[in-house]
């Protein structure tokens, strides 16, 4: 496949470079253009007489093949170049994937960033053979490299992916020398379900002198959790965990209220909870309401016992669920509920509790109309001690794959998993370190 230019194909720079060749490619004799220089245009004079008698070969079928080369070629090219790039539907092969920009080798043989991003794989009618120039770069719904096959839309970048522990490795051949690229694990937003993030890191607050929150801001802007009266604030604290701060709420009279959400998840919902039970104000909390939809004093995820009394995304308080609940520790919870599924419950990337819709109705599906975080209702009991370092909430049910790739995007962040590039001490529930004999604190990295 090559790069032409002017209206013959030519895949060689020094083709481009000699003049001859290039009057060649276009039909014209250039032993004629020397006779014409001075012609008039005003009319025929004796001088322009004695210039023409020395053409060669017919000068106006020359012009008239010329002109109609360029009316039946120059209209095409302007729909398969462009600095936009192309646009079509199709498949793309790559054979090769070469520098960031067009270049040429020392026989003037012409390459371009690749051959993917360089030529367009629609008709090449307009060219005598060869291919469509192209631009611009090229995006594509499904891209194979070498038997590396990805289905699906690549998020933009943005700030909020994280880097991970594993690593791409890429080599040429099987000589070369393996290099690695590392992998980012993708945040909520970039699902096109999700419609809330809060992040104790990542969102903006409105904040008083002593750190307590009035509002807090959706990642992207397009919500905001607020408490207007100031002794039912919870206080944002730095360096809770991993060196990343946390909503403390006092498991007093601390809530916040996001209003009334339901529009944005009229048939389904998934949310994603990191909190941390009692810390770091006292040990534990066996009592608590860390979400709800359902205005219902009786809300609970844990009502004294070891089950809870949940009221997220159903027309009624689901008495016993979830069960069992912990009263210590950090967690990352996730809730799932439409009226097809049912209500699921999930602790640490496992399910813990379901009520499924499959056989036998178990729920009704609502998404409510108050949206509290910290307590029940409108802060009426079920206050939670503890912290919050990150709540998203999607308009899907999401699948086990997208949830394990989300929660495992919050355990990196939050220090739940082991970070081969730094040390991390091993600690106890109560935050003392686990030491040897000798008294020296046991460091993984």
């Amino acid at each position: 496949m090559a790069q032409q230019y002017g209206f013959r194909a030519s895949n060689n720079l020094s083709d481009v470079l000699n003049r001859n060749a290039c009057l060649d490619n276009l039909g014209i004799d250039g032993r004629d253009l020397a006779l014409l220089v001075g012609t008039s245009d005003a009319g025929v004079t004796e001088g322009d007489y004695q210039n023409i008698i020395g053409l060669t070969s017919n000068l106006e079928q020359q012009i008239v093949a010329l002109a109609s080369g360029a009316s039946a070629i120059l209209p095409p090219l302007l729909n398969k170049a462009s600095r936009f790039g192309d646009v079509f539907t199709g498949s793309i092969l790559a054979s090769g994937i070469n520098n960031d920009r067009p270049y040429y080798d020392a026989a003037n043989a012409i390459y371009g960033p690749s051959t993917a991003s360089f030529f367009s794989p629609a008709n090449a009618s307009g060219f005598a053979s060869g291919a469509e120039y192209k631009l611009g770069p090229v995006f594509a719904d499904t891209t194979t490299v070498s038997g590396l096959s990805f289905n699906g839309l690549a998020p933009a970048w943005n700030d909020y992916f994280v880097r991970y522990k594993e690593y791409l490795s890429l080599t040429e051949d099987s000589t070369s020398t393996v290099k690695k690229t590392p992998l980012y694990l993708a945040p909520p937003s970039s699902f096109s379900s999700n419609k809330v993030w809060l992040d104790a890191e990542f969102s903006s607050f409105v904040q008083g002198t002593g750190g307590e929150v009035e509002q807090w801001r959706d990642v992207l802007g397009r919500a905001t959790a607020a408490q207007l009266t100031a002794v039912n604030r919870p206080t944002r604290t730095l360096n809770l965990r991993n060196g990343k701060p946390g909503v403390v709420f006092d498991g007093n009279n601390d809530f916040m209220s996001l209003g009334n959400l339901g529009t944005l998840f009229p048939s389904a919902a998934t949310l994603i909870v990191v909190a941390a039970l009692g810390e770091p104000n006292t040990r534990g909390d066996a009592d608590y309401n860390l979400f709800s939809t359902l205005n219902n004093a009786a809300v609970r995820w844990r009502a004294g016992g070891t089950s809870g009394s949940l009221g997220a995304f159903t027309s009624a308080v689901q008495t016993g669920f979830p069960s069992p609940m912990p009263a210590n520790g950090t967690y990352i919870f996730t809730v799932r509920a439409s009226q097809a599924l049912g209500l699921s419950f999930r602790t640490n990337s496992l399910e813990t509790a379901t009520r499924s819709n499959q056989f036998v109705q178990q729920i009704t599906y609502a998404p409510g109309d108050t949206y509290v975080i910290g307590a029940n209702a409108n802060g009426a009991a079920g206050f939670f001690n503890g912290a919050i370092f990150s709540m998203a909430l999607f308009d899907a049910v999401l699948t086990d794959k997208e949830l394990r790739s989300l929660e495992e995007y919050f355990a990196w962040r939050f220090d739940f998993v082991y970070d081969p590039d730094r040390s991390q001490s091993v600690e106890l529930e109560n935050k003392q370190p686990l030491e040897t004999e000798g008294g020296v604190p046991i460091v993984l990295g």
